[in-house]
């Protein structure tokens, strides 16, 4: 089972580069060089307010989130009280707080990734067999909106922030835990709950 690990971050209000996913990934792999061999493990991209030129400012919700297996927390607990360098900035990781996956009819991908689909039409056929990899309904809606791209070294990979619906709980959670494409460590192919559905009653009276 995998839950998020969630560490505070600061100084707050300081911009890093909105395109972090290498850069966090090397910095954490620096800090913990186990990490780089781990497998099934993913890091959440930062959250924060755009400012233009390519940054964000953090706030008092950007959080360093890390996808794990339950059984694994104590190998990125080390983390906390150590430094790391995003840009003209370093940030401070302070205490981690554990949280379950949500269920929600409704999930969003900031940026995914699949090699060799770099169309919006192709990579949703690509979307739609892992899905059925992962044994998700065909009624399951897909959409791939803004087209993005990952810094990695001196090359742009090509992606899209990707969206799901009509998720049952199973599935949401399915998906959740196992992502869609490649490059977890760097924040691709991993979903969060959409505002408009996210409620741990899954299911029952309240959900929106």
């Amino acid at each position: 089972m995998k839950i998020d690990v969630r560490f505070l971050i600061y100084p707050r209000g300081k911009p890093i580069p909105e395109d972090h996913g290498f850069s966090i990934y090397s910095a954490i792999s620096r800090i913990l060089p186990e990490l780089h061999q781990m497998k099934d493990y993913g890091i959440l991209p930062i959250c924060g307010i755009q400012i233009g030129n390519g940054t964000i400012a953090l706030t008092e919700n950007s959080r360093l989130t890390i996808r794990i297996d339950s059984e694994r927390i104590g190998e990125i607990l080390p983390l906390a009280g150590k430094s790391i360098g995003l840009g003209q900035t370093f940030l401070q990781i302070g205490v981690p707080t554990v949280h379950p996956l949500i269920p929600s009819k409704s999930l969003r991908c900031r940026l995914a990734t699949i090699k060799g689909f770099m169309e919006r039409d192709e990579f949703i056929k690509a979307v739609r067999r892992q899905l059925d990899t992962l044994e998700i309904s065909s009624s399951v809606t897909i959409e791939a909106r803004t087209p993005r791209t990952l810094l990695i070294h001196d090359k742009r990979v090509v992606g899209f922030e990707l969206f799901l619906y009509d998720l049952n709980a199973e599935e949401s959670i399915q998906v959740q835990e196992n992502g869609i494409g490649g490059r977890r460590k760097m924040g691709c192919g991993l979903f969060l709950p959409t505002r408009r559905y996210s409620n741990p009653t899954f299911g029952q009276e309240g959900v929106q």
